[in-house]
């Protein structure tokens, strides 16, 4: 098995085991109809069997150069791309840093177009091979196809984009900007966290005025002419900066 990331190549094999008998022996060891005896499996141990099998299957995968992928991984395979939030001052300390919610949008997609990106050339190059859990898979493991491994890195960048605007819905802001508010008058401003964050809400406040209310469906669609623009590039040829610059998400730029 193999598995590409962006830094490092990773590599597994899995040898079939060698049966040593011949069938003579085989067949002379074979109980007859009438020597047969009958074995009853319990549910339990058929799923012990099962899980035993899925654990040495693990343990060909995972190691210091190996990976077994799940859902978690593309979510990290996007955040890993995000611009972090918290900026060093010059005494070393660190402090959070006000991104406005169109640059968080933007950069989610950025995020998001450059994992389909690299995902895409991996299989070109045919140095990416992603491997999952499955239960009904032989071992309890099977490798991804392209579409899947595609579909799952949509899947995490909608689950992004749901909690994206579930953190930023309008009702919500507002009421933690008023209760801020009132915290920050009622201490005389000595509530620190109040005092912090009430700022930054209230800038969440104006933004929301300007912003469409259907933020999600604006991020999701985006995402959508990403991928048709992307198609229709040359290999070889694509340039992922020049795509999103044509993107407006929210129309502004």
């Amino acid at each position: 098995m193999k598995i590409q990331g962006t830094e490092s190549r990773f590599v597994t094999s899995v040898e079939q085991p060698k049966v040593n008998r011949t069938f003579e022996e085989l067949k002379a060891n074979t109980p007859k109809q009438d020597d047969a005896v009958k074995v009853t499996i319990s549910k339990e141990g058929i799923q012990q069997f099962r899980d035993s099998k899925l654990q040495e299957a693990k343990a060909g995968l995972i190691g210091s150069d190996k990976v077994l992928w799940d859902s978690t991984s593309y979510s990290g395979m996007i955040g890993a791309k995000l611009p972090a939030s918290e900026v060093m001052d010059e005494k070393g300390e660190y402090h959070h840093q006000y991104s406005s919610l169109s640059s968080q949008a933007d950069n989610l997609l950025k995020a998001y177009a450059e994992s389909y990106d690299e995902i895409v050339r991996g299989y070109e190059e045919g140095t990416r091979e992603v491997w999952v859990e499955d239960k009904n898979a032989d071992g309890g493991i099977r490798k991804l196809t392209k579409e899947e491994d595609l579909a799952a890195l949509d899947k995490a960048y909608q689950d992004r984009v749901d909690s994206f605007t579930q953190n930023n819905d309008k009702k919500i802001i507002d009421a933690l900007a008023a209760n801020a508010k009132k915290i920050v008058e009622a201490t005389g401003g000595r509530t620190k966290i109040a005092k912090e964050v009430s700022p930054e809400l209230e800038k969440k406040q104006a933004e929301l005025e300007k912003l469409p209310t259907d933020m999600g469906k604006k991020m999701k669609d985006a995402a959508m002419s990403f991928k048709v623009q992307y198609g229709l590039q040359q290999a070889g040829q694509i340039d992922i900066s020049n795509i999103l610059k044509g993107i407006s998400i929210f129309g502004i730029k």
